[in-house]
């Protein structure tokens, strides 16, 4: 990545940690709400990428950064 990549990422990351604090704190149930974000953004993901292929390879990248920093959460927790 980039550093101006990288830097949006964080960026990013720290929105969407935002607002799973939000939704938190807004009494849904959490099963129902994280379906409902992760709806929302990956709709997004498919409208404003140029192409289903690349929408796809979002996804993917996004999937596996998520696996990444859960692995290296519980690591850092010892549970690994």
């Amino acid at each position: 990545m980039t550093k101006k990549t990288q830097d949006d990422y964080e960026v990013a990351y720290d929105i969407g940690l935002d607002a799973l604090d939000r939704l938190s704190a807004s009494g849904v149930d959490e099963c129902a709400g994280l379906a409902s974000l992760l709806t929302v953004v990956m709709h997004s993901v498919f409208a404003m990428a140029p192409g289903d292929a690349v929408a796809e390879e979002m996804i993917a990248f996004a999937t596996s950064m998520a696996r990444e920093n859960w692995a290296d959460e519980k690591r850092e927790r010892g549970a690994l």
